[in-house]
Formats: structure tokens, sequence, C-alpha cells
């Protein structure tokens, strides 16, 4: 979908959702298609309080969310099948909560065989940011909303807790360490039922396309 001149000069540092116009300044996207996909994840987070119930009821309605078609120039889309990814990047970037946060990944270094091997993208809590101004821009929901949502999507990343942790955050022996035979993703664990019965799940991709995952038992 073309969007005109006005976005010939446009920073490509914005999210989906958010333009700059030289007169105006930064500003809610105005097409109503692109806002209404936007505020849509809000309202159904709101309502089911799990990114992944969110996606699974978009998908179900068959919504579709802007993909850039241009590169980082971001001035043209393509409209493809929502993804877990578009929910769970605009439910945690503060942007979208008119919030400017600078250097919210760090990366780290470590030495394996001898030789330092750099990894990327560890976020860092918003307020160890090196920026972090609140009230920048016109955002799509508050910052009292943003924080709730946090809180919502860390308590349902913990799952139960009501059992001994491992040092990877469960009772179950090989987390981390099965993969699945039909994708070669590593399986996560979801602790269910009465007991806290470890089950171990390929739901990777499957998350990705609101897939059902198959699981199995420990």
């Amino acid at each position: 979908m073309p969007r005109g001149p006005r976005l010939a000069e446009v920073n490509s540092g914005f999210p989906i959702g958010f333009v700059w116009h030289r007169e105006i300044g930064l500003g809610l996207d105005p097409d109503c298609r692109i806002q209404e996909a936007t505020r849509g994840i809000f309202q159904r987070f709101r309502e089911l309080g799990s990114a992944r119930q969110v996606h699974l009821a978009l998908k179900a309605e068959q919504v579709h969310f802007p993909r850039p078609s241009d590169g980082k120039r971001i001035t043209t889309f393509d409209w493809t099948p929502i993804r877990y990814r578009n929910v769970i990047s605009v439910l945690k970037n503060p942007f979208y909560a008119g919030a400017y946060a600078c250097s919210k990944s760090v990366n780290r270094t470590q030495i394996v065989d001898g030789r330092a091997r750099k990894t990327y993208g560890y976020y860092r809590p918003l307020r160890d940011c090196e920026v972090l101004l609140k009230d920048h821009h016109e955002g799509y929901i508050d910052w009292a909303g943003f924080e709730r949502n946090q809180k919502h999507l860390a308590a349902n990343a913990c799952g139960r807790k009501d059992g001994a942790k491992s040092g990877r955050g469960g009772r179950a022996l090989l987390a981390g360490l099965l993969v699945c035979r039909r994708c070669g993703r590593r399986l996560s664990v979801l602790y269910a039922g009465r007991y806290s019965t470890p089950v171990y799940r390929c739901d990777r991709g499957n998350t990705m396309h609101g897939v059902v995952s198959r699981r199995t038992t420990a």
C-alpha cells in the first residue's frame, strides 16, 4: 500500500504505526487500517491477558498485520496473516506507550574454546536503559497501561511457581536439552496438572503461526 511522498524522508527507526512528517513531527500513522490493527492488539490483550491467546483470537478472525515491503524505508506494506511476533513486539515496545528508550538491549562476550564469542539482543530492564523519555510522543496506550501489560507478560512467562526450581527455571531435568525431531527447535516446558507434571512441547514455530503444539509428558 503506497503511502505517498510525505514519507520520503522518514527516519526508519520508528515501529509500524508511527510516521514522521517534517512539518508536524512524530505522530500516529494516519492510515486508519494500520491504527486499527495496532489498537486491536492492545484491546484484545486487555480482554484476554495473554499474548498467545490474543494471537489465536486474531488469527481465528483472519486478521492481517502490515509488513514492510520496501526494507528499512517502511513506506509500503504487504498485509499478511498476523503472527505471534507481531503481537509480542507491539505489546513489549515502550514506543507504543509514548516513550523513547535508548539502548534497550546489550551484547555479551564470553570466551569459548579460547576465543571471544559475542552474542546479541539481551534485553535489559527499561529502568537500566541509558535514555528513557516518557511522554515523548503520542502513543497508543498510556504508560500505566504499558506497565500493567509488562507485569501480565512476565507472570505468564513464569508459568506455575508451585514447585522447586532448577537452574533453568523449573523441575524438568531435560529443559533446554531436548529438541523436536520434526523441526530441530528446542522443546519448551510447561508444568501442567495438579502435580505440576513437566510437559515438553515444540511451540517455537507453532506459536508463531498459531498452531496447537504437540506435547510429550515427562
